[in-house]
């Protein structure tokens, strides 16, 4: 099973997305977190496979957390799940090293594929956001296509 560490503000949501998780037997939640920072110390103390973090977060947001996680050097791979699709967050967090973004109004089974991805070393973006780039900046959604890939 994969070790997941859940990080969001909100106590509902993380329940839900627990509740998701854990009715896959490929993954398992292993901590959870209500900021950035309780979000890093999860990730030392359980030494998840993937993080799954929100964007806005108190203390330290999710842009953030991607930072700190990833310099702790324990091959945890972040997955921001959010309800901001802008274009700019999108790029900076991948920028910081997310191994995907996913729109919080996504379906169960792309968190699923999100996280098969991440774990198998690639990067993962929702089709939510994708569509949405390319229909407003083909330019930046060409940059997104490409990060995809990455």
């Amino acid at each position: 099973m994969v070790p997941v560490v859940l990080a969001d503000d909100h106590a509902v949501v993380r329940q839900g997305l627990r509740a998701l998780v854990e009715s896959n037997p490929q993954f398992v939640v292993v901590g959870e977190a209500a900021d950035g920072h309780e979000a890093v110390e999860m990730v030392k103390r359980r030494k998840p496979r993937v993080l799954i973090a929100d964007l806005m977060m108190p203390g330290l947001n999710g842009l953030e957390t991607i930072k700190k996680v990833l310099r702790l050097k324990l091959g945890t791979r972040v997955i921001i799940l959010s309800i901001y699709r802008n274009e700019a967050y999108v790029l900076e967090a991948l920028r910081n090293g997310a191994a995907g973004y996913v729109a919080k109004e996504s379906g169960g089974a792309e968190l699923f594929e999100a996280l098969r991805v991440a774990v198998a070393g690639r990067r993962y973006l929702s089709p939510r956001i994708l569509d949405a780039s390319i229909g407003s900046h083909s330019s930046q959604g060409t940059i997104l296509q490409n990060a995809q890939t990455g």
